[in-house]
């Protein structure tokens, strides 16, 4: 993700590039107050909700106190209205506090039957997952606090939620330095809430119940589900590991808060394996907050009511992203304690209008670090510009050197086959070849086995180049005790052109399989196990390097780790088959199933930094979710599977056969066909029919079908091996004369005398080489009962004849070099299925192809598997997979011819072409033709006709034309008239020619000096018909006169009647037209034409816009800019194919402060049109384009708290972006 693109995606600087001072207020004068006499005092009455979530924590003892010198009293009497409070079955409590102002503290502790529900996922040691904990008999001395602020402010109401982070933030403000006050509050809570990423205040927000799946569902406030998980991640730290849950959240808490008070806030990264005792985690938090994530996940997909939520599932997904993420970036950016710096938010200091002013002045700000090519903050916002180009570059290199990790994948492919071999004891030899094992072209080089390692590994060493690359590598090979797993760590570099590539210790991919590999199953060749996932974590350096054209050469150092898992996904091979008697070429497809491998999880975290000393901290994790059961769609149109076209049945035999061609098959093909096969009196003496029944026979070619007959026969051949005859008939019911027989005559041959077979010589007849007419109405008048064929006058066939080749090595040889003179090798077949196997490799060439009408061209295809299970003649029917490879799309072109015949209009789904002629008189006028594709440049060919007296029986002609793309480009040519004997009448042609892109004017070809440009002459034929349909001169314009005869000869003549565009997601889509559908275009009236889709938007499968993967991301991004410390997490879920919602929340610290101030972004890119800030002081900026007719020029508003008071409008005046409060002040953003 490109940092800029993230921010001007998101509008800072677009949408709110209008930037000024906040120093341009309004002119209207403030009035002056009205004095307001003193208020009688009143009694100070608040009421004090909240709940206690930890889970649910029901039936405890709430406790209030005041503080007094900076010491918790706790408050009784009159001050209280009941001083017997508990929490109630849900966690909630009510206190109404009497005549007091200030600083209070919530406390819990536990009674007689309180219960804690157990929110950790994994259980509460020996408490099982959402059952409640006993805790007075389990923990009776826990206690957990939340201190807060009452009085005036209040409004006689406040919200005082207690968790687990408010118990740590408690703790903070008592050990602070300036004592309990309302600044310590607001500083230590904000260390604690943005240590988990938690906007808002800990106190007021009230975390979500994640162990209850209706109440994650229903919840709205994302804060607030963040705030749960998180309470549920910290219970799961504390209960890790523990066997009894006895006093575990009681000494387990207050070790966490010693630890962090001591350390002023600073939260551990990482458990220290040197300490002794319990040690609060950011890392135990967050996993276990993501464990939280996944299980409220798991509960509401398992709810059919519940699961239609699709929006929340999605944001428990991301939250594991994102909590993944924030592990990540904190355990690469610790300090050296081991801890995160603890970083409290700048407080705003004055009313609603206040606050929503210094969010304004947050997102200015962020406007000009990174706003590029302007002056405001120009030190500043020149920084951010080359901190952009910093990611940019990255992200170029990176993608650049993608080719030294796919090497790098293929070669611990190839170490894993190697691994395996040597484990079976059949590894041959220490030195392999390189290109053996990698399927990338160029490879070279050598993978050397070093020695077996004394942890049982086996030690390989990799030497090798591929295209710019060199490969040093060292890598141990580990097959676990399981047999199932693989491990390969690895050392050393990949070397390429522009970068190189360094793995450092620790590195190590992991395959995973299905099952174990043995060394049995490895030496007999009989392993068949699949790689189920597979892991790569790497510790890499990736260096580019500095050339002519990378002057700030960028570097990476850091840790890139995957989960990886093979899916199979439908695709298409593509192949192009040229046709050298006609020399034309088309596509063909088929479809295959082909294996990609997908990152389940990959984390990407180090620093990028630039020769020029820019530094970056970076850590990108992204994700698929439900990567495991994902189901890639299949095809649209072409390979898109369709009803079998045909069943086939066996008899038990197998030597009769029905071959029934379903309905859907169109009624010119449609037909249902009888095989019968008899066996011979010995190996190779066979014969059968075939019987073809049209289904309608008035509209089939066959007309009433077809019949066929093959005999096979055995003869002497004078050595040991007899001879083969083989012959072959048919009678067509389409005519008189549609027959035809043919025999294939194979006798053996010895050269050298030893009564063996040598070699073949094959000789062939043929019906078609007699000369007399054949009655042909039965099978007895074209061969005989022995295979041979017979002339017209029924006597035996003389092979005299015969075309003959000598010296074929084998049958199946003969059948290879030879198509259709066998339909099977004679002495291979025993029965009717294995007949028809053959048949289907040989005759149809493992494909048959029908029509569906208003479908398209349909093909079954047939493997070696598919054929295997046809010789052997299944029990029962059979239905063919068959394939949509040539679908028809419908009305696919419009014509429309004006009345005049002057103008065609051709459109399709994508462009529009317009031809149009201005005609004079013969030969004479100007053919204007326009090609405008949607969203593309227009082309614009303009050819002008006229003729000129040559002063001999034909006129001379001549075309200019100038051809307009992104440029123009001009041509004259002339056809003209030669009399070479001087009698006034043309002998021949001759064609001059001439190009430029320059014309002077006076409308002559000229050079770039302005000197005319030469004209090239040349012999053009003894016709002048031989002149015309070419692709300048496409027609012969003394045969023009109007737009259809133009378009029709132009289509004809340089397109070959063919129609067709591009359309995406569907692909190339042509028809060709025949003369009769081109005489259909007239005067007035619009022709649809259909047409087929000839090659594929997509050849894979993977996604489409109704099915696709489901992907979410997060980016942790940390700098310095100027005297600005700036943090950025852009986190995003994908919502669709090409669309998806992003949060971005940015943070920065001020200069010469320990505070920072933040806020976040929210939008959907399929509802670009708005989008929404808001931070931890409760103002929202709501930002949308105005409904379309609307004369509004307010384009947001700003509101503030939980009450959503409007502070201010957003206007566009005139491109200026204006903030009108409600106070009448304005400033610009």
């Amino acid at each position: 993700m490109k940092l800029q693109k993230s921010l001007i995606s998101l509008a800072l600087i677009s949408v709110l590039g209008a930037c000024g001072g906040s120093d341009n207020k309004s002119s209207t004068p403030t009035p002056t107050p009205t004095p307001t006499p003193t208020p009688t005092p009143t009694l100070i009455t608040t009421t004090v909700d909240g709940k206690a979530i930890k889970g649910t924590i029901a039936n405890a003892i709430v406790t209030v106190y005041k503080y007094v010198d900076n010491e918790a009293v706790k408050l009784v009497g009159e001050e209280l209205d009941n001083t017997s409070i508990e929490t109630e079955a849900d966690g909630s409590y009510t206190v109404t506090i009497k005549d007091y102002e200030g600083v209070i503290k919530v406390e819990l502790s536990v009674g007689p039957d309180t219960t804690m529900i157990c929110d950790a996922p994994a259980g509460c040691a020996d408490v099982e997952f959402r059952a409640p904990i006993a805790l007075a008999t389990v923990d009776p001395t826990l206690t957990l606090s939340a201190i807060s602020t009452v009085g005036s402010a209040n409004d006689g109401a406040v919200n005082v939620n207690v968790s687990a982070l408010t118990h740590l933030t408690s703790a903070l403000v008592e050990a602070a330095e300036g004592g309990v006050n309302t600044e310590s509050i607001q500083q230590q809570s904000s260390i604690i809430a943005n240590a988990f990423n938690i906007t808002g205040s800990l106190t007021e927000l009230e975390p979500t119940l994640v162990d209850n799946a209706n109440a994650v569902a229903s919840e709205d406030n994302f804060n607030e589900l963040r705030y749960g998980l998180i309470n549920a991640g910290i219970m799961s730290a504390l209960f890790s590991g523990q066997n009894n849950a006895s006093n575990i959240m009681s000494t387990s808490l207050a070790s966490a808060v010693n630890d962090l008070v001591a350390n002023g806030g600073a939260l551990l990264v990482n458990q220290d394996e040197n300490v002794d005792g319990f040690e609060l985690s950011l890392a135990d938090v967050l996993n276990g907050a993501s464990e939280a994530a996944n299980a409220a996940a798991e509960a509401i997909a398992a709810d059919p009511e519940l699961a239609e939520n699709t929006e929340i599932l999605a944001q428990l997904d991301q939250e594991e992203t994102n909590l993944e993420n924030q592990s990540e970036f904190a355990q690469a950016n610790a300090g050296d304690n081991g801890r995160i710096d603890p970083v409290a938010e700048q407080p705003t200091e004055g009313d609603a209008i206040a606050k929503a002013k210094a969010m304004v002045e947050d997102v200015r700000l962020f406007s000009h670090l990174f706003e590029v090519g302007t002056d405001s903050n120009s030190a500043i916002s020149g920084e951010g510009e080359a901190y952009v180009a910093l990611i940019e570059e990255a992200g170029v290199m990176v993608e650049a050197e993608a080719a030294s990790f796919l090497l790098l994948a293929e070669i611990a492919d190839a170490i894993t086959q190697l691994s395996a071999m040597h484990e079976a004891g059949t590894l041959p030899g220490t030195v392999f070849s390189i290109n053996d094992y990698l399927s990338l072209e160029g490879a070279e080089g050598t993978i050397t086995f070093d020695e077996e390692t004394a942890n049982g590994g086996i030690l390989f060493s990799v030497n090798a180049t591929s295209g710019t690359e060199i490969v040093k590598i060292s890598i141990e090979a580990i097959i676990d005790e399981n047999g199932k797993d693989v491990t390969l760590d690895l050392n050393g570099a990949i070397e390429s052109a522009g970068a190189k590539l360094t793995l450092t210790d620790g590195s190590f991919a992991k395959i995973n399989l299905d099952s174990a590999i043995s060394r049995t199953s490895l030496e007999d060749d009989t392993f068949e196990g699949e790689i189920t996932s597979g892991e790569l974590e790497l510790s890499v350096t990736l260096e580019q390097k500095a050339t002519a054209n990378v002057t700030n050469p960028v570097k990476f150092s850091g840790l890139v780790k995957t989960k990886l898992m093979p899916k199979t996904v439908p695709a298409l091979s593509v192949e192009y088959d040229w046709n050298e008697n006609n020399n034309t070429g088309e596509y063909s497809f088929q479809p295959e199933v082909e294996t990609v491998i997908l990152p389940e999880m990959l984390t990407l975290s180090g620093g990028f930094s630039s020769a020029e000393g820019n530094l970056i901290k970076a850590t990108l994790t992204a994700s698929i979710q439900d990567l495991e059961s994902y189901q890639s769609p299949d095809f649209k149109y072409i390979g898109k599977q369709v009803e079998s076209f045909a069943t086939i049945s066996f008899s038990d035999d197998k030597n009769t056969i029905v071959i029934t061609e379903s309905d859907m098959v169109n009624n010119e093909q449609q037909t249902t066909e009888t095989r019968v096969f008899t066996p011979g009196s010995q190996a190779g003496e066979w014969s059968a029919t075939s019987s073809v029944v049209s289904a309608f026979p008035e509209e089939h070619y066959w007309g009433t079908g077809i019949e066929r007959k093959i005999i096979t026969k055995r003869f002497d051949s004078g050595i040991a091996e007899q001879g083969t005859l083989y012959t072959r008939a048919y009678i067509s019911g389409a005519s008189e004369n549609n027959f035809g027989a043919k025999s294939v005559r194979v006798t053996p041959k010895d050269h050298n005398s030893d009564n063996l077979t040598d070699s073949y010589d094959i000789d062939i007849i043929d019906t078609n080489w007699d000369d007399k007419e054949y009655d042909a109405t039965s099978f007895s008048t074209l061969i005989d009962a022995d295979g041979n064929i017979l002339t017209s006058d029924g006597n035996i066939h003389p092979r005299d004849t015969a075309w003959t080749t000598w010296g074929v090595s084998s049958i199946d040889q003969f059948m290879m070099d030879n198509d259709y003179q066998l339909i099977a090798n004679p002495l291979t077949v025993n029965n009717g299925a294995e007949l028809l196997a053959q048949t289907i490799a040989n005759w149809w060439k493992n494909q048959r192809s029908v029509t569906y009408d208003d479908i398209g061209q349909v093909t079954t295809f047939f493997s070696e598997e598919d054929l295997a299970v046809i010789a052997n003649g299944p029990e029962g029917e059979i239905a063919l997979d068959t394939y949509l490879m040539k679908p028809l799309l419908k009305d696919a072109f419009n014509v429309d011819v004006s009345a005049d015949s002057k103008t065609v209009v051709v459109t399709d789904a994508t462009v529009t072409r317009t031809f149009n002629v201005d005609y004079t008189s013969p030969g004479n006028f100007v053919f204007d033709r326009k090609v405008s594709p949607e969203g593309q440049t227009e082309v614009h060919d303009i050819r002008t006709f006229s003729t000129v007296d040559s002063g001999l029986d034909i006129d001379e002609i001549n075309m200019f034309r100038s051809n307009t793309i992104d440029s123009t480009y001009y041509s004259f040519i002339r056809i003209i008239p030669i009399d070479t004997n001087e009698d006034g009448l043309t002998d021949h042609f001759e064609r001059a020619e001439s190009y430029s892109e320059y014309i002077n004017t006076d409308g002559m070809l000229v050079d770039v000096n302005g000197e005319p440009v030469t004209e090239y002459r040349s012999h053009s034929g003894e016709s002048f018909e031989d002149n015309f349909g070419s692709f300048h001169m496409p027609f012969n314009p003394l045969t023009i006169s109007n737009g259809i005869e133009a378009y029709t000869n132009w289509l004809t003549n340089v397109r070959g009647s063919m129609l067709y565009t591009g359309i995406a997601d569907i692909g190339s889509v042509e028809v060709t037209l025949s003369e009769a559908e081109l005489n259909t275009l007239a005067p007035g009236e619009t022709t649809t034409f259909d047409a087929y889709i000839t090659y594929p938007a997509i050849t894979d499968s993977l996604e489409n816009n109704d099915v696709f993967l489901d992907v979410n991301a997060a980016l942790s991004l940390e700098t310095i800019l100027g005297d600005y410390q700036v943090n950025l997490m852009l986190s995003g879920e994908r919502t669709a194919l090409s669309e998806g919602k992003f949060d971005l929340n940015m943070q920065y610290k001020l200069p010469d402060e320990a505070t920072m101030r933040k806020f976040s972004v929210h939008m959907k890119t399929d509802e670009a049109s708005r989008m929404t800030m808001n931070n931890s002081e409760g103002v929202l900026m709501v930002l949308k384009e105005p409904e379309e007719g609307s004369t509004s020029n307010v384009i947001g508003t700003i509101v503030v708290g939980a009450a959503a008071e409007k502070v201010a409008d957003i206007e566009d005046r005139d491109g200026g972006i204006f903030i009108v409060y409600s106070n009448g002040e304005v400033e610009t953003l």
